[in-house]
């Protein structure tokens, strides 16, 4: 789960993960590449240059804790709804690429499907930490008091 609070932009480890299976390592900032292989997956990581944070933001399957935070149970249930059907449309457009047997459709159609099950499994961590099921905590930034399971450094 990536965190925009303003300027800063944080993420885990597992989001590092996300990316590296996905993309090819010469189009990933480095930095993504060194949290990656910090295997620290409880950490929110800072990104510090512009490049870094602009190439986070533009990823629209990480979720941002910041913007489901404000956001009631009912809201999210509603977000996870929707992120359920894409995963469903993933998952047919999957199943019909190895119907088809093009292996180019297929790989395209199985990252669709990691990412939206990666976008999914997040949002129900949401769920729970507003249920009162999981706990997170941060810094002292009003935001991030909520939050208690995760720890935040920076790399540089």
């Amino acid at each position: 789960m990536k965190m925009i609070d303003g300027e800063k932009v944080y993420i885990q480890e597992r989001d590092a993960q996300v990316v590296m299976s996905v993309m090819p390592e010469e189009r990933i900032p480095q930095v993504i590449v060194d949290i990656y292989n910090s295997k620290d997956s409880s950490s929110f990581v800072e990104l510090k240059s512009p490049e870094e944070r602009d190439f986070i933001n533009s990823l629209d399957y990480l979720i941002d804790y910041n913007a489901l935070s404000f956001l009631s149970l009912t809201e999210t249930l509603s977000m996870n709804q929707g992120v359920l059907a894409e995963l469903n449309r993933a998952f047919r457009l999957y199943a019909e690429a190895l119907e088809l047997s093009d292996e180019e459709s297929i790989q395209r159609a199985k990252v669709r499907l990691e990412l939206m099950k990666y976008k999914e499994e997040c949002i129900k961590e949401m769920i729970s930490s507003k249920r009162g099921t999981i706990n997170f905590s941060g810094t002292n930034s009003e935001t991030r008091k909520k939050m208690k399971a995760f720890n935040f450094r920076s790399i540089r």
